[in-house]
């Protein structure tokens, strides 16, 4: 879902290596080793320093600014606002989630459901939110698509 929605993205070294190592799910070093030619992987020219962030956070940072990224792809707080202090905009995993689903790419709700069942630590109440989100600006979408005006509440 992310070539519809970015067209290319950039993956940086230190990250491709977080996505390869042993430890990593098999169908994940699987996609890292036979990437697809709408992703590459680079090695920032530059350096963010910060002591808490991790090298890859770090790198995806300073790769978003010398290639004026659209968004960087981040779900860790402390490294979303070392990059919004940056002045790179942010998005996380169910942020591209929320996007695929406005573009219906997927269904959110049973997504949602899968990335429960993983090791990926989430806040139910963002889960709700998205879900909120996407199925209120659907609604807009078709009534305004069907010249309706909705009803004042």
């Amino acid at each position: 879902m992310l070539r519809p929605i970015y067209g290319e993205v950039v993956i940086p070294s230190a990250v491709f290596n977080e996505l390869n190592h042993q430890r990593t799910p098999h169908v994940v070093r699987a996609w890292v080793n036979a990437l697809p030619e709408w992703v590459s992987v680079k090695t920032p020219l530059g350096r963010v320093m910060h002591p808490n962030l991790g090298l890859g956070e770090r790198e995806a940072i300073a790769l978003a600014k010398e290639l004026n990224a659209v968004e960087v792809l981040i779900d860790e707080r402390l490294a979303r606002d070392v990059a919004i202090q940056n002045g790179i905009a942010v998005t996380g995993t169910v942020g591209v989630l929320e996007e695929a689903a406005l573009r219906n790419l997927i269904d959110l709700a049973s997504t949602l459901e899968r990335l429960r069942r993983t090791n990926f630590r989430f806040d139910e109440g963002m889960f709700q939110s998205a879900l909120a989100r996407v199925a209120q600006r659907k609604q807009q979408s078709e009534t305004s698509s069907s010249g309706q005006t909705p009803a004042p509440e």
